[in-house]
């Protein structure tokens, strides 16, 4: 619209209507926070469940469960958001020797969704628990943020597109996202996550890692352990691996920087790139069917090179030893070595040279 040629009565009118609209939005605005706590005596786990905000959930020296909740409603008139914030509580009830937590509305779950019969009311609620560390959580959100932090006791969690951030967890962890992201910083023990199309970023772990994915990135830095990666779509970049990695990929690409033990590269379509070959006991495999593959080899490393491609290209910068060469095919050794680099393609192209400083 262009004000400048609207009729100054209606320009004015047009913004007390604004004025107006907004004070009125303001006004009908309204919150509520409780507290709530529950003895940990007897109890292995925490189940919570949130479809209408976040949750968030740390771990600490303590023998109970505290909860703290804000519910926030925002309506047409101010009345309105009055009376409907306090046909909200918050459910505790045990089952076995687990705890469960969920908001209530008239006393009933609702079922992570906004209750019905509330037409344009807006509703949001936050939740923060305060558990003793060596607790399992299993948590779930809709579409906001699952946070949790300081937990030994291992976590199932899951959202459908929201994100989850996770530090410092131990124990068996399992998360489930549609199109949120997973953030895991710090972490010792069994690891198994899957994603639709989320990104995971994955920071200092000593697990057995299994990320499956169907079109999200995924970057981790500094695993200690089983390292196993599918991943439909999208790219991988790894650093700082010490275990055995295998990652299948269809049309992302995948880079590999420093890995320090067995490595299982399997791509479709996507390029693979591998930095730091050569340590001592190591052995590679890289395949493509489609995608360019490019390695940087350590000076040091004595290897058992075998190169193959049908159509594509090899172009190696070594000081090699070579018992076998053609135009799509390279079987060398570099150093005398014995530690296998086997690398194959379709029709992709291959380069293998020194790593550059």
């Amino acid at each position: 619209m262009n004000f400048s040629s609207c009729n100054p009565q209606r320009a004015v009118l047009l913004g007390m209507i604004l004025f107006l609209a907004c004070s009125v939005a303001q006004a009908a605005e309204t919150e509520k926070r409780a507290k709530h706590s529950h003895s940990a005596a007897g109890l292995s786990g925490l189940t919570l469940t949130n479809g209408v905000g976040m949750i968030e959930v740390r771990g600490e020296t303590r023998d109970d469960i505290a909860v703290e909740i804000l519910y926030q409603v925002r309506a047409k008139k101010i009345e309105e958001a009055e009376s409907v914030i306090e046909r909200f509580t918050l459910g505790m009830r045990e089952d076995g020797d687990w705890l469960v937590i969920m908001p209530l509305f008239d006393g009933e779950d609702f079922g992570g969704r906004k209750p019905r019969g509330l037409g344009k009311v807006n509703l949001r609620i936050d939740i923060l628990a305060k558990v003793p560390r060596d607790l399992r959580v299993t948590a779930t959100v809709t579409s906001d943020l699952l946070r949790a932090l300081d937990l030994t006791g291992g976590a199932t969690l899951g959202a459908t597109s929201g994100d989850i951030n996770l530090e410092r967890i131990e124990g068996d962890l399992v998360t489930t996202q549609t199109s949120g992201d997973l953030s895991l910083d710090t972490f010792d023990g069994i690891l198994r996550a899957n994603s639709t199309s989320g990104n995971m970023t994955l920071r200092d772990l000593r697990a057995e890692v299994t990320l499956v994915a169907i079109s999200g990135e995924i970057d981790a830095k500094g695993v200690e352990g089983t390292l196993e990666i599918n991943n439909k779509g999208g790219d991988i970049l790894l650093q700082d691996i010490d275990g055995p990695a295998t990652i299948v990929s269809s049309f992302g690409s995948v880079e590999v920087i420093e890995a320090r033990d067995l490595l299982q590269v399997n791509t479709s379509s996507g390029e693979i790139f591998v930095v730091g070959v050569g340590y001592a006991g190591q052995a590679i495999s890289l395949a493509s069917s489609s995608g360019n593959i490019e390695v940087e080899v350590r000076p040091e490393a004595a290897l058992n090179i075998g190169l193959n491609t049908s159509t594509g290209s090899i172009r190696a910068r070594l000081p090699l030893e070579i018992d076998d060469v053609s135009r799509t095919r390279l079987l060398a050794k570099m150093n005398n070595g014995k530690d296998l680099l086997e690398i194959v393609t379709a029709s992709g192209d291959i380069r293998i040279h020194i790593m550059e400083d």
